[in-house]
């Protein structure tokens, strides 16, 4: 049977702001005997959000380095269109990086092949509402279209807020135009998968205001390495773009580290963004940190540990390296 009009949802939101832990909830409560596929998108290289989500169960295809409609856009079109034909799901979703080209990303699934075989629905804009008084992220023209073009607005880590938090994000959706077709709060990223089943406002594609990207550039910086780490077998790939810098290791899974180590780690400032899948002397553990807030909880073991860092300058990959191989857990 051929494939057509496959329900798709794309899900926005900047970074840190909860879009894979809202996948994950999703995909965990999705309807008996339905196959769903994700497309999944990293500013970064390593692609750690792709190797979790494979766990759940579900068909993934992963596009690191850059945003889908820019560097990527040739290979989020063979991949989008391998895990079509691969997985025939009955729903897909989909997670651009935080820092991607909605406006653009949208137009890409709306022409030729994609625009028979995707039926496009709600676009969920995930925000956190703590940083609706920040300019650094409410004058990011990713930001702002994120916003715009989202047909759902729900306020992700609510139990986190404010007051003052709370009254913005509600002034947000009083302001809206056109209006949202629903807006939440949300603890957990627990959405409901009934949301996913309304409409599209075709609308808000026109009033987007990005309207040509950034590319990101990828360096393997073998330059700026440890000599003990490049001798274990890491690998460094860095990238840059739209303002932000990444840098992530794969580790070979033989090789475990400290927790502790790894949470001090974490905590270093100047850092937006650290997600990894690391092996340490308690477990394999999942790692997120945003704004300073540091969480950790177990993971299922992966093939090698990855570890991603995220700033808006280019961080010290060597001195973050050092400290990696400090932190190897000595048994």
């Amino acid at each position: 049977m051929a494939l057509r009009n496959i329900p798709t949802n794309l899900i926005l939101g900047f970074l840190g702001v909860g879009k894979t832990t809202a996948i994950r909830h999703l995909l965990a409560h999705r309807p008996d005997g339905e196959r769903w596929a994700v497309l999944v998108n990293e500013f970064g290289q390593v692609g750690v959000d792709g190797a979790l989500l494979e766990q759940q169960g579900v068909a993934v295809a992963e596009v690191a380095g850059g945003c889908l409609c820019c560097v990527a856009g040739a290979a989020m079109q063979v991949g989008l269109s391998r895990l079509i034909c691969e997985a025939r799901p009955d729903r897909l979703l989909i997670e651009p990086t935080g820092l991607g080209h909605p406006q653009q990303i949208l137009q890409s699934l709306l022409r030729s092949p994609f625009d028979e075989l995707l039926e496009l629905r709600a676009t969920l804009g995930l925000v956190d509402a703590r940083k609706l008084t920040d300019p650094r992220y409410t004058t990011h023209e990713t930001f702002i279209d994120q916003l715009q073009l989202a047909d759902l607005l729900l306020a992700n880590k609510a139990d986190l807020y404010n007051e003052a938090a709370r009254e913005a994000f509600v002034a947000l959706v009083r302001a809206a135009t056109p209006p949202k077709a629903l807006s939440a709060w949300l603890e957990f990223g627990g959405v409901s998968s009934l949301w996913l089943d309304l409409p599209r406002a075709i609308d808000r594609d026109r009033r987007s205001s990005r309207a040509d990207g950034q590319q990101a550039n990828v360096v393997e910086a073998a330059t700026d390495r440890c000599a003990a780490a490049a001798e274990a077998g890491w690998f460094f790939l860095e990238g840059v773009g739209d303002g932000f810098y990444s840098g992530g290791w794969r580790i070979p899974a033989r090789q475990r580290f400290s927790r502790v180590a790894l949470e001090r780690l974490c905590r270093q400032p100047g850092v937006e963004r650290i997600k990894g899948a690391m092996h340490t002397d308690a477990g394999w553990l999942e790692l997120n940190a945003a704004d300073g807030e540091l969480a950790m909880r177990p993971a299922r073991p992966l093939l090698e540990s990855r570890i991603e860092f995220i700033g808006r300058r280019r961080l010290a990959w060597r001195q973050i390296e050092q400290a990696l191989l400090v932190g190897l857990w000595k048994a």
